[in-house]
């Protein structure tokens, strides 16, 4: 095959090829694995704490009942 100006064999592009896709897929890992660290354990979704998830007129009906 004809690469960058001379003939190689079969084979070595083959290799350069191989390592090339071995490459890009380590590289990919490594940023999905980046980004699913930095999102954190709730998978992306930001929890409410349970104080906060009522809503506000049943926060203000049971501040009268007391």
């Amino acid at each position: 095959m004809y690469v960058t100006g001379r003939w190689v064999s079969q084979n070595v592009v083959g290799t350069m090829f191989a390592a090339w896709l071995i490459g890009v897929a380590v590289f990919l890992c490594i940023l999905f694995w980046q980004l699913r660290r930095r999102r954190g354990k709730t998978g992306g979704v930001p929890r409410a704490s349970p104080r906060a998830r009522k809503c506000r007129a049943a926060r203000r009906r049971r501040r009268k009942g007391r």
